[in-house]
């Protein structure tokens, strides 16, 4: 590697700073420099090692937003007996179970359905105005 240059170290030390040391710093094959960040696919290349830094300084990474949260429908789930306790299953398939009444089970799937809906009515709120976005353009989905 060259040896470190003023600029260089600078813009090392901001990387390191905002980064936690956690990105790299590689020769490319072909020759030039490439700063690979984390969490990030792009790989800021450029000739001079102070270009590829510079790049990598300079770079904004896209928000990350949480998937929408999936909303529940009452009319889905269906309360089944299982020998002496209740079953609940969701769209035909199994959901929760072992509740001993069935005004108990019922009481389960109101609660599931409000909280399903706090949920994406919370989602909506803080990070509705990416649902028309385009992602990978203007937002990352978290993982």
């Amino acid at each position: 590697m060259a040896p470190e240059q003023p600029m260089t170290k600078q813009l090392v030390d901001i990387l390191d700073a905002r980064y936690g040391q956690k990105w790299d710093l590689y020769r490319l094959a072909l020759g030039g420099w490439g700063v690979k960040l984390p969490g990030e696919s792009e790989v800021m290349t450029a000739e001079a090692i102070e270009a590829a830094l510079g790049k990598a300084v300079e770079f904004t990474p896209l928000p990350r937003i949480p998937r929408v949260p999936t909303l529940l429908f009452e009319n889905s789930f269906e309360v089944v007996k299982s020998g002496s306790h209740w079953d609940i299953h969701y769209n035909g398939g199994y959901y929760c179970g072992s509740i001993k009444t069935k005004t108990k089970a019922k009481a389960v799937i109101a609660h599931h359905v409000q909280m399903a809906e706090k949920a994406y009515l919370d989602w909506r709120a803080e990070f509705g105005h990416y649902r028309l976005s385009d992602e990978g353009v203007t937002f990352r989905w978290a993982v």
